[in-house]
């Protein structure tokens, strides 16, 4: 709960249910709804097939996108910039040529790879393992067994060739994609080890299934 809010002040009260209790409230929705043909798209959007917001799913899909205006943000070429919120120094800009980016941020291979697990993952569409690997030469030998340890426990499944979360694995979805980051991770440095031949890597990571002492998050949820 966000600190100063109003249903921060009803934290730790019989008026905010309990974890358990939201999840149960959570998985009614879904089965409410789902039996009203709103269908579930992303954790928390749900519409009738056709109605889905195709702004939402352009990020989620991690497709292109350009924005006009102070204060825009766009995604082209691999490259994440924003224009300048200050209204006057924007139309300075456009009048006299000047530059309107405020910042800018390219993005390489490995967080185009990352993303496209993070955000796939969001959505009942999900990743594609084959596409992954094709799109991004990322390596799947450590994904691959974990999602089917996840199929185990119904957090996920592989449906037309594409791995997605359930409903019950939306739920603890921050600590599932976070593994799959870490996984993603050893990956990519394992593949660098054999490129340029360096040392052997160090398998102690913690996952939901491992042990150890887990490193830095990357993931903390949106």
């Amino acid at each position: 709960l966000e600190e100063g809010t109003p249903l921060y002040s009803f934290r730790e009260t019989p008026f905010m249910p309990d974890d358990d209790t939201q999840a149960d409230m959570y998985l009614y929705a879904v089965q409410q709804l789902r039996q009203y043909g709103y269908r579930q798209y992303e954790i928390s959007n749900f519409a009738q097939r056709g109605f889905e917001s195709r702004h939402n799913l352009k990020y989620w899909q991690c497709r292109e996108y350009v924005g006009f205006g102070a204060g825009a943000h766009s995604y082209f070429g691999n490259l994440r910039y924003g224009c300048t919120p200050d209204i006057p120094k924007y139309i300075d800009a456009v009048l006299n040529g000047g530059s309107m980016i405020d910042q800018s941020e390219e993005i390489n291979a490995f967080g185009r790879a990352s993303e496209y697990l993070m955000l796939g993952m969001r959505t009942t569409a999900g990743i594609r393992l084959d596409e992954y690997r094709e799109r991004f030469k990322c390596g799947t030998d450590l994904l691959e067994p974990y999602l089917k340890k996840c199929e185990q426990h119904r957090w996920a499944r592989l449906q037309d060739g594409a791995w997605s979360l359930t409903p019950e694995g939306f739920l603890i979805s921050n600590t599932l994609i976070g593994d799959m980051l870490d996984l993603q991770q050893r990956e990519f440095s394992r593949m660098n080890r054999f490129l340029f031949a360096k040392e052997p890597e160090q398998e102690d990571q913690l996952t939901m299934f491992g042990s150890g002492e887990p490193s830095a998050p990357l993931f903390q949820g949106i």
